[in-house]
């Protein structure tokens, strides 16, 4: 098996349909016992991958690994208070 261990931070500008919650992304591992659904109102997306987690336990009794995981946060764009034109109409 490959594995890939890519450090991603980054910030996703996302065209919203509304200014209501909609659902952005849904992920699921290969098993499909969990699903995580992102809702948002906001226009941005930070992804971040996990390269730094290493060694917290997970759900089937082993260890995590780098890349292991990642994280999604919904927020405004960076510098957005300067940029007007950012902002949801």
């Amino acid at each position: 098996m490959i594995r890939w261990l890519v450090l991603i931070n980054h910030i996703y500008s996302v065209k919203m349909p509304t200014q209501t919650s909609s659902q952005l992304q849904r992920l699921y591992p290969p098993d499909g016992l969990i699903t995580l659904s992102v809702f948002t109102d906001k226009p941005a997306l930070q992804l971040y991958t996990g390269i730094w987690l290493q060694g917290p336990p997970n759900r089937s009794g082993d260890y995590y690994g780098k890349s292991a995981g990642l994280a999604l946060e919904t927020q405004f764009l960076p510098d957005s208070p300067n940029h007007p034109e950012w902002l949801p109409g």
